[in-house]
């Protein structure tokens, strides 16, 4: 009885896949249609493209991972070359840049580079900070491959602007709308990270200097975090329309207040600068420095956010999205984050033993 059980599963048959032709058959489309649709063309209609995928809910049809992957590593070797070439839109109000910025292109540029394709640069500032002058320019070239570079500012796109058969990713988190795919740091994780590093050195006052134009862009990453660890009331947001006198005086009035024992800050320079000053006296020296952004001052004990993976990242999902078809402003638009490490300077200092309670 055993054997003819046996024999009888031996003899039973694997289902049959159902592959792309019948989809087509039911749908009443050519198989290129089908394929198209599957990917998310932008050459074939919304309403095709369901029509697509009703017929092939209807049939049964599920795609073939191991067929996905070989066409993947077929249109890769035909779209990897230098002749195609990427976008990349500079957000930047001037032509002065951040290291975290420059480190960020160069992570994005050699990354391009091992993949075999071209780039090139686009200035919003060049084009008088209209976006759609540039996305004019890059469909004339046939690029069909943008990423977003940082800002210093909140950036909102027009509605009107047509993103449709362009895969975009920002590298960024300063464009608030529309909402496209986007890699940035890990900012919540990481700064949280750096408080429980403080705490274990014994420093208990936590503050925090940043610009109302970083809290805006970051959407209040970093004072969530601070928030969490109960130092919400010892965050000063610095005006962005103010001189540098101003600030100095704003920063050394809020210090001797709130009589912090370390600081988290956007500028380490600029807050070491307003601390060291004469009027404010020698004691604010002791005032412990952390900069919640990638610093060039190895002495400056700071948050490295690692741009250049931030960058890396930023073009393999790009990539990802071109072999899929997947263009213009995402309806789930999706976030891709980094951890960053904490680097040892000389702006802290343990003031208990690490670990020590």
């Amino acid at each position: 009885m055993a054997e003819k059980r046996n024999e009888e599963k031996g003899n039973e048959k694997t289902p049959r896949r159902v592959g792309q032709r019948e989809v087509a058959k039911e749908a009443g489309v050519s198989l290129m249609t089908v394929s198209l649709a599957m990917r998310n063309s932008p050459s074939i209609s919304v309403a095709t493209r369901e029509k697509v995928r009703e017929a092939a809910e209807r049939v049964g049809y599920r795609p073939d991972p191991e067929v996905a992957r070989l066409m993947g590593k077929l249109r890769s070797s035909r779209v990897a070359s230098r002749s195609v070439v990427i976008a990349l839109i500079d957000l930047q109000t001037s032509d002065l840049q951040h290291s975290y910025n420059l480190r960020l292109k160069e992570g994005v540029e050699k990354h391009l580079d091992r993949l075999g394709y071209g780039c090139a640069c686009f200035k919003l500032r060049d084009y008088r900070d209209d976006v759609s002058k540039i996305v004019r320019v890059i469909r004339e070239r046939g690029i069909i491959g943008c990423i977003l570079l940082p800002s210093d500012r909140p950036i909102t796109f027009s509605s009107k602007v047509n993103w449709d058969g362009i895969s975009v990713v920002a590298a960024t988190t300063s464009v608030l709308s529309p909402r496209f795919h986007r890699v940035g740091p890990n900012q919540v994780f990481n700064s949280m990270r750096v408080v429980e590093e403080m705490q274990l050195r014994g420093y208990t006052n936590i503050g925090a200097i940043f610009s109302e134009s970083l809290e805006r862009r970051q959407r209040h990453r970093y004072s969530i975090a601070l928030a969490w660890y109960g130092h919400r009331d010892r965050i000063l947001l610095l005006p962005d329309d103010i001189d540098d006198a101003q600030e100095a005086k704003m920063i050394r009035d809020w210090v001797a207040t709130h009589r912090v024992d370390v600081l988290f800050v956007q500028n380490a320079s600029m807050v070491m600068r307003a601390l060291q000053a004469r009027k404010f006296g020698s004691g604010a020296k002791q005032v412990g420095l952390v900069s919640l952004g990638t610093v060039e001052d190895s002495k400056v004990s700071s948050l490295d956010e690692l741009p250049e993976f931030v960058g890396e990242s930023a073009v393999s999902l790009l990539v990802g999205m071109m072999f899929n078809s997947e263009t213009g402003v995402p309806a789930t638009p999706r976030s891709t984050v980094v951890d960053g490490i904490f680097r040892e300077g000389k702006t802290v200092r343990a003031l208990r033993p690490t670990g020590e309670k």
